[in-house]
Formats: structure tokens, sequence, C-alpha cells
């Protein structure tokens, strides 16, 4: 945010998300994240009344020329609408697809997809030999006189060298803002680095890989330190490969000490990326003694990491896996971005490997990778567009000063994320050497500006405050609502256009005197906005309209009209009812995937698979003959459902008993992976041992900490 279903026999997978109680990924390397909301909803004190202006706005022509948000083909290139969050304003452009590559329209929009055999640069084992994909697309094989390693990074000859056991741990160092908010903290703390790929090296080629877990902690073969030479190394990564691919990654793009626009990294590229990593020898630190990441050393990437890492985990398993979810998060020191900090929907190159979505970064004099909460806000960005739908609407705005709906929301939506990721209601942000705050739970801004809130007169589509939208969100919050706040983004009611409340994407070409977005004007895209997300939330029994007027006040503030929400049934796109011990499984949207569903807890499962295409329907899974037999935790029945469909634009993975249960997180899938083309482990950071003593002092991260006491403020 830059200034520039409980029933006694029925649960659908949308109640089903609802009442879970705990957002975790199973990490195959790293163990489980857990994730608690340390507040239980927001009281609702009286403010004074400012408004936020009505808006009128007129038909134009689309700034973009009418290429969409989500792209078009264009033989083997994309034409995009790129929307950028922050202050730039949206453009059309054309991404080249690459080689090996072309362009696929899927129901999320456009997309590139392999064209040929394989993808030029993947390589994997098979058979104890090297398969490479060349650069005209088709697999060659070669023999491995040691063996091939299917690392990480990438497979590989196993290089003929001597091997030993190595472990470590990872710290890095980081700092917090200082008791009043008034800037960074002096003293520096230091944390696990987690979810870290590491990789050994000997001589230049990939030796093992693994990556760190919770605590840091890591194993891998090395070479010996009394028989390493210059190319035998063992290199830390900020990323981490699954799918075939990336799944996330910082990437340093080169550009140095200077503001860039974002423009011109989507037109031509970054000129030198480069993926952040470090490395030393067993030499330099031995089997034990830690790894340590200093300030100097460039720690402020690994705490912008472990909010990237551990967001991207946790999300995935909670919706579960999605192709479109790769993310890069573009930091370099020095450089600052013409958006401030800022989220990208469309895809990106970075050294030959594809992301389908970009977070700039900035890393300059106010080191802003201190900041948690614009990390995951920003992040928030990822979340909607990924799961849900972005509503499409970029351009400068002003902190306090009200803007156009879908953006309002966009930005509201992202600052609830990152409130509830760090579990408090409350950002904060460093911009042209000033720390500020906005306090959510008192709606408060550090300025001392007013409040804006809307005008009940004015009607839906008025300019309203997108921290005004984060604060009715934080009202609606606690440790029952969340999961169910969360999952309403990706059902149908939020997904499927038109929307029901009407809103069409808004453009602005900057702001008027008072610095409000105006003129605006209206496109033919149809694009959701806060009224529709309460219309989900109410819809799908997550809250209740009761509860959600409490928050929006709609007599003299926020009209949304609770007792007439728009539904579009149903809200979930799979739904499971019981009905004794059969259950009846329907999906409402045309399959874009293979749903598979496996009945367990009497006898053998029972499995069956609905082929990707089926149109909607349903199918009935029964027991064997002999009865339900007892499943330990499943329920007195002992039946259970799972639930798992992999599909392009929507997936859903969860299990339910004939009782009740919260769905099972699904671990990562891991299929061929990517080598990282030019890449020597002497180019990273070097690092070397740091004696204990000199180490800073144990802190939680503000995600695991909540930020220590949260102070009241009231002005």
């Amino acid at each position: 945010m830059r200034s520039t279903v409980r029933a006694a026999t029925r649960l659908s997978l949308f109640g089903l998300l609802a009442t879970a109680g705990a957002l975790g990924a199973c990490d195959a390397e790293s163990g489980v994240d857990d994730f608690t909301i340390p507040f239980d909803g927001l009281t609702n004190e009286s403010d004074t009344f400012v408004g936020g202006g009505d808006t009128s706005v007129a038909p134009a022509q689309d700034p973009c020329g009418g290429v969409p948000t989500t792209g078009r083909c264009n033989g083997a290139s994309i034409d995009f609408c790129v929307v950028v969050t922050g202050s730039s304003e949206p453009f059309a452009t054309t991404i080249s697809c690459g080689p090996g590559m072309t362009c696929a329209e899927t129901g999320a929009g456009a997309t590139c997809v392999n064209s040929a055999e394989c993808r030029p640069g993947d390589s994997e084992c098979r058979s104890g030999q090297l398969a490479s994909c060349k650069g005209d697309g088709h697999w060659q094989l070669s023999s491995c006189g040691g063996g091939c390693v299917d690392s990480a990074i990438g497979a590989t000859c196993r290089p003929s060298v001597p091997t030993e056991r190595y472990a470590n741990t990872v710290e890095f160092e980081f700092k917090r803002p200082d008791a009043d908010f008034t800037d960074w903290g002096g003293d520096v703390f230091r944390a696990p680095a987690r979810r870290f790929l590491v990789v050994s090296f000997g001589n230049g080629d990939v030796l093992d890989s693994t990556v760190t877990d919770n605590d840091g902690h890591f194993e891998l073969d090395v070479v010996p330190a009394a028989q390493s030479d210059g190319d035998d190394s063992i290199t830390l990564f900020a990323g981490r490969v699954a799918d075939g691919g990336f799944a996330y990654a910082i990437v340093d793009p080169g550009f140095g000490a200077r503001e860039v626009s974002i423009s011109d990294l989507v037109a031509n590229g970054a000129p030198d990326p480069t993926f952040w990593r470090w490395t030393w020898t067993p030499a330099d630190i031995p089997s034990g003694d830690g790894a340590y990441l200093s300030i100097n050393a460039g720690s402020g990437v690994a705490f912008a990491y472990d909010y990237l890492s551990w967001v991207h985990n946790t999300t995935q398993g909670f919706f579960g896996g999605r192709p479109e979810s790769t993310l890069v998060m573009w930091l370099g020191f020095g450089t600052s971005w013409n958006c401030g900090a800022c989220f990208l929907k469309s895809p990106t190159m970075a050294r030959g490997v594809p992301f389908a979505s970009s977070v700039f970064y900035p890393a300059d004099n106010d080191e802003e990778y201190w900041s948690g909460a614009v990390l995951a806000h920003e992040l928030g960005h990822w979340v909607m567009s990924t799961y849900g739908t972005n509503p499409g609407e970029g351009g400068q705005h002003i902190l306090g000063i009200p803007s156009h709906p879908g953006l309002a929301w966009s930005e509201g939506f992202a600052t609830w994320f990152s409130c509830v990721v760090r579990g408090e209601p409350f950002y904060y942000d460093k911009q042209d050497g000033l720390f500020f705050w906005v306090d959510h739970k008192n709606r408060a801004y550090e300025s001392g500006a007013p409040w804006q809130r809307p005008i009940n007169a004015n009607g839906l589509e008025q300019l309203i405050d997108e921290n005004e939208v984060t604060r009715m969100l934080l009202g609606l919050t606690s440790e029952s609502t969340w999961p169910g706040m969360l999952a309403a983004l990706s059902s149908a009611r939020m997904n499927v256009a038109p929307f029901l409340r009407g809103y069409r994407r808004r453009t602005w070409d900057g702001l008027d005197a008072n610095g409000y977005p105006l003129p605006a004007w209206s496109t033919t895209d149809s694009a959701p906005h806060l009224a529709d997300y309460f219309d989900a939330l109410v819809c799908g029994g997550v809250v209740s309209g009761a509860t959600i007027d409490a928050q929006t006040e709609p007599w003299t503030f926020y009209p949304y009209p609770s007792g007439a929400p728009l539904c579009r049934r149903p809200e979930a796109p799979i739904e499971v009812t019981w009905r004794g011990d059969v259950a009846e499984v329907r999906w409402f949207l045309r399959l874009d995937g293979d749903l598979t569903l496996t009945l367990t807890g009497a006898g053998p499962a029972t499995t069956r698979t609905i082929a990707s295409g089926a149109e909607p329907g349903s199918v009935t899974l029964s027991p064997p003959a002999g009865g339900a037999g007892p499943l330990g935790g499943a329920g007195a029945s002992g039946l259970a459902l799972e639930v798992s469909l992999d599909g392009a634009t929507w997936g859903v993975h969860g299990r339910t008993t004939r009782e009740k249960a919260p769905p099972v997180a699904v671990p990562p899938r891991l299929g061929a992976v990517v080598g990282l083309k030019g890449m020597k482990p002497t180019a990273g950071i070097a690092l070397h041992r740091v004696p204990p003593e000199a180490r800073a002092p144990r802190g939680e991260l503000p995600w695991a900490e909540r930020l220590g006491t949260f102070r009241e403020r009231s002005r």
C-alpha cells in the first residue's frame, strides 16, 4: 500500500474451509507452519463523520485499447493490459513466451505453455542417465559415470569427488521498529533462516541439495575441507523449487542505485537478474559452527524471504496448488521503483526461469525491507490475484484520501491480509525518510489526518478510503471467521463475471488539487468490489448480515444492504452432502482437471475419478458391503471422504467425515526441476565464520511474535 457450514447432513467445501482451525502448509523438507489469529475482532468505537464524496464517471476509451487485464494470445506472445498496484498507470504491452513455449487461452486468461517436448534448460535423471532439454525443445540423454543426481536446481552427473556429511544451521540478522514507531530501532536481532534452498557443489557441479527446516538446520553431502579447491562450496539460495520450476524466489534485477520504471522492466526485462545467494566452504564455516547472514551481507533479503516463503507455502496449503502461483520478488540494494512497493500479475522471466507474478520491492535508504507490514501487504495482492479476482484498478492514490471502489477493495484486502498475517491491526512503513503508521483499531493516522468514512447517501460506488475497508474487515475477523473470510476470496461469487453488483473497472490519469483520483472513466470490464465480498460472506454463511451491519453502520456510513445479498448459487465449486453413509458430491462448474474422490474407513477404499471436461453434475460414493469400520479420529462411523482437484483455473483439496473434520493440507508436488543457467557458486555473497559471542540476540520475527505488545493509541 504505497501512497503514492454447519448442518446435520450437509457440508460444502467452502463451509469446510470456514471451519478450519489453522492455516498451514505441509512442507516436505521444512515441517508445518502453524498460523493463529491473536486478536478476536475489534471494538467499534464511535468516530467523527467526514464522508468520502460521490463520484460520477463517464465511459471512455480503455487506455489499453481493449487488451484485457487477463491477457490474450498473439501467436507465441501474450498481449497484456498491465495494471500495477501502487502509483503506475495501466498500459498495454506484449510479452514473448520464449523458446519452446507458446500462448494458450485458459479460463483465467492467457498463459505460456510448452510447445515442444520439453522446456530448454530443464533436466532430469532417467535410469542413471542425464536427460537435458536442448534449445530445440527435445531431450538429449547422456551417460553419467558417477551416477545422476536429481537435485533441487536441476539434474546433473554427480561429480567424482570425495564426500562427507555436513550439518549446520543458518541464521540472519534483522531490525524492528523502535518502541515509538518513529524509525527502525538501533538494536539488531537474529532469527533462523527457514525454507532456504541449500546446494553443495563439487568441481563446479551440483553434488547435493536440501532445504533448511524451521530452525534453519540442514544436512547434505559436501567435499571435505581437506580435499576442496576453488570450485567446491556450499550455496544458500533465496528460492524454492517445485512443480518443474521455481515456486518463488528473490532476484536482484541488476539496475543498481536508481529509480526504475516498472514499464521498463516489463518491456525490456532486467539487465542482469541474479538469484540471491550466499556461499561458503566447509573450511570457512565448519560443520556445526553456524552460517550467519549479517546486515552487511544482505540479511534484509533473508527477512523479506521469510515472509515470501511463509505466505506462499501456507496459502497454497489452504487453497491447494495453482499453476499460476509462481512469484518472483525483485529486490536489489539501492534500487527503488516508480510505484514504490507494488505487485504485478504478468508473466516474466528471471535468468531463463518463468514466473507468473512479480512483487517490486524497494531497497533504498529507507530500508523498507524491514517492514513486515508492507511485505505482507504486497503478498496479499498476490493472494487476491492468484486465488481470487483482482478488480484491475491501479493508479496514483494518497494515504488517507478515498479512492475508487475497485482499488480500495484491492488495497484494503491486502492490508487486512497483512494485519492477519502479523496478528495486529496496525500498519507501518518508511518512505522518503519519514516513518508513519496507521492504527486501524482506533481509526487513527500517525499524521493526525481525519479518518474519512463513507456517506450512506452516496451509494456503494462512492470513493472510499482503503483503510476504512481494512477496518471493516478487521471488525469481522476472529479465530472462527478468518478461514471463511479467506476462503470467500476464491468462491464463485468473487470469481465469476459479470459480478453481481454491476461495478465496472475505472481508470484515471492522476489526482485533482485535493488528492482525489478525478476525473475518472468507466471501462466495460466487470469488476468486484467490497459489496461483492460482503455478499460472498453472507451467502456463504461465514458471517451474518447483522454482524456486517455492526461494522458498516449502513444507516450512517457504508450502505451495504445486508438484508438483500446478491448470491450466486452455489458459493462453492464443489459440495459434499452426507446421506447416512452415502456421500453425494456435486460440482457446479465445468471441471478443468481430474476430480478424484476417495471414501475411506470401511475396509478397502472406494475411489472414483471424474475426468477433466465433465459438465456440472454429481456422483455418489457408498461404503462396500459389511458396513463402516472404525478409523481413528475420523468420527464415530469412521467414514471420511477425500476430495482432490488440481484445475487450471481453480482447485480444491479437502477431507470431510460423515460427522465433521477440517481439511488436510496437501503436501507440495515435485516435478522436473529447472537448472539455473550460468550460475556458479563463486557468484554468491561470501560468508565466513562469526563466533557466537559476536552474534545478535535471538528475536522472534514479527509474524511469529505479533510484534511484541501492541500499544493502544487513540486521538
